[in-house]
């Protein structure tokens, strides 16, 4: 029982200490993908990632992120904003994830009649 509490206390001590880093990131790059952007992110902050292949070579399009003393959220929200890519901090590693694509509305297909002669 000792241990699991030890455990606990360790992984939420990796996981604050993430959020309380500041990190100065600079990024410019172009018909990227998630790979390409995180490794990156890795160089300049130490952040460790997690993904499956298939969310690594998602593409990312053009990436322009200027971060001076930002917290994990400043770098990575606007990073993965509106690129059906979700994140998560677990005991200090980001894990990607791919975000199920919100419901579409119903919509009736078109009525068409066909007239016999």
């Amino acid at each position: 029982m000792l241990m699991l509490l030890l455990c606990n206390v360790f992984t939420l001590s990796a996981a604050e200490e993430l959020y309380a880093q500041h990190y100065n990131v600079t990024l410019s790059l172009r018909n990227t993908t998630v790979k390409e952007a995180v490794d990156a992110v890795t160089r300049q902050t130490g952040i460790a990632f997690s993904y499956e292949s298939s969310v690594g070579v998602m593409p990312l399009g053009n990436v322009e992120i200027r971060v001076d003393g930002g917290a994990v959220d400043a770098v990575l929200g606007p990073l993965f904003a509106d690129k059906g890519i979700a994140w998560q901090v677990v005991d200090g590693v980001v894990i990607l994830t791919r975000q199920n694509p919100p419901p579409q509305p119903y919509q009736a297909a078109p009525f068409y009649s066909v007239l016999s002669v």
